[in-house]
């Protein structure tokens, strides 16, 4: 019986360090595959008003496997008739569902997409509702009363960051708060009947 129980025990060992290394190794996708400065990365002209306005990164639970990464870009395109204009382009790298409690990483299970906003309805209109929403913290949890506190466990992150002419505000927190992921939740809602897969290099090629 002994013996049984050494071995559950070393079995249980062997799995919580399996999952352990699978952990730090989707954390890492945060700095590589899943930063979404990648997204335009060597695609902005420092010679131009070419900037990137906005960065979202979010994870599925407890910041260690990514969900999405999305960032917006403000470029000059070339036309046909040899003037540029100006254009939002946001480009998205995320997980495929599955249906499945753990996803796969491959590259095979991802997905990359971008769109024009100005080409698609309400999307300059759901931008700046990012801008406006309100970026303040929410309340230290020792000033609430004890019957108002809220426990929530495992949660997914979100981290969202936007450019204006002279500042950059972040906001870093629960997924599903108010405020900026609130806004963030309805921008991705309306870019996503325009998403088209795009022919940019992706991210895990730079």
């Amino acid at each position: 019986m002994k013996y049984f129980f050494l071995c559950f025990v070393l079995l249980i060992a062997c799995c919580a360090h399996k999952d352990s290394a699978v952990n730090e190794q989707r954390k890492t996708l945060f700095k590589t595959t899943f930063n979404p400065e990648k997204n335009f990365a060597n695609d902005l002209k420092e010679s131009s008003d070419d900037q990137l306005i906005m960065t979202v990164v979010t994870s599925k639970r407890d910041d260690y496997s990514p969900d999405y990464s999305l960032a917006i870009a403000f470029r000059w395109m070339p036309s046909k008739n040899g003037q540029s204009y100006g254009e939002y382009t946001a480009r998205m790298l995320r997980v495929k569902p599955t249906g499945e409690l753990v996803s796969s990483y491959d590259i095979g299970n991802f997905e990359w997409v971008e769109t024009g906003l100005s080409a698609c309805e309400g999307a300059i209109t759901a931008m700046d509702g990012v801008r406006i929403s309100n970026w303040q913290p929410d309340i230290h949890f020792a000033l609430l009363n004890i019957e108002d506190r809220e426990v929530i466990m495992h949660p997914a992150m979100i981290r969202i960051e936007m450019a204006g002419d002279y500042t950059t505000t972040t906001y870093e927190g629960w997924r599903l708060a108010e405020g900026p992921p609130a806004a963030v939740r309805a921008l991705v809602a309306t870019l996503e009947p325009c998403w088209k897969p795009s022919k940019s290099i992706p991210p895990w090629e730079k």
